[in-house]
């Protein structure tokens, strides 16, 4: 049975048939559970990609959540093309695998893990990234999960994983301040989390006043772009 990176390699040469792919140049990032999926990095002189791949899921899982994965998170990030902050483009190796340039950095997760600062123009420019994208009509929806907003290495913020994002375009107005507060949400939890700073009294009170609307319906990624997922 060929490995997994075989698989990947095989992916990329048939989407790049120019190129010279080595499957030795292909990097487990994540062994993702049952239902999601395993995050490869390949990088050479040409090319420094994150793949995901669903290939590797039961075949139930694969050919029905991995297909809608990834055609889903596909549509949104060229929906974003041009954002800061966000990946600057995709391409589906596959129905089941989606590959886009890799973002070299450390999540918030792991910083805080470690105890590390960060300034608060780090967080003034993520905020703005996440405004952008919401004035594309895109909400992401699991920015309070930390491990998916990037410090990147020349110290700019990055958003990953949009497996979870939504199109509001067509939500009411109601629904859709809401869904974009969740987001912002997630800038200002982090900013609490890892900024010498303080969070200003205004946005203070936004996250303590979302945070007890959460209590009532609590928005995490999966169950909420379940329930919503006819809007995408």
């Amino acid at each position: 049975m060929p490995s997994l990176e075989s698989g990947v390699t095989l992916a990329l040469r048939n989407r790049f048939p120019w190129h010279g792919f080595d499957p030795g140049r292909v990097a487990l990032i994540h062994r993702g559970w049952f239902a999601n999926a395993i995050i490869f990095r390949y990088r050479d002189q040409a090319y420094d990609l994150a793949i995901k791949d669903f290939s590797h899921s039961p075949p139930l899982i694969r050919e029905t959540l991995g297909r809608f994965f990834i055609a889903r998170e596909h549509r949104i990030l060229q929906h974003l093309k041009g954002v800061p902050g966000i990946a600057p483009g995709s391409c589906r190796l596959s129905d089941t695998m989606l590959a886009y340039p890799y973002v070299e950095g450390e999540s918030l997760a792991a910083l805080r893990r470690r105890g590390a600062r960060l300034p608060a123009t780090f967080f003034q420019a993520l905020e703005k990234t996440v405004r952008a994208m919401h004035l594309r009509g895109i909400v992401h929806l699991d920015l309070r999960n930390l491990g998916n907003i990037l410090c990147g290495i020349e110290r700019r913020p990055y958003l990953i994983d949009f497996q979870s994002a939504l199109r509001i375009d067509r939500a009411t107005r109601r629904l859709q301040a809401l869904l974009r507060a969740a987001d912002l949400s997630g800038v200002y939890k982090s900013w609490l989390a890892l900024c010498d700073e303080p969070l200003a009294l205004h946005k203070r009170r936004f996250l303590e006043r979302f945070n007890q609307v959460r209590r009532l319906w609590p928005l995490r990624g999966y169950p909420l772009a379940g329930r919503l997922g006819r809007l995408s």
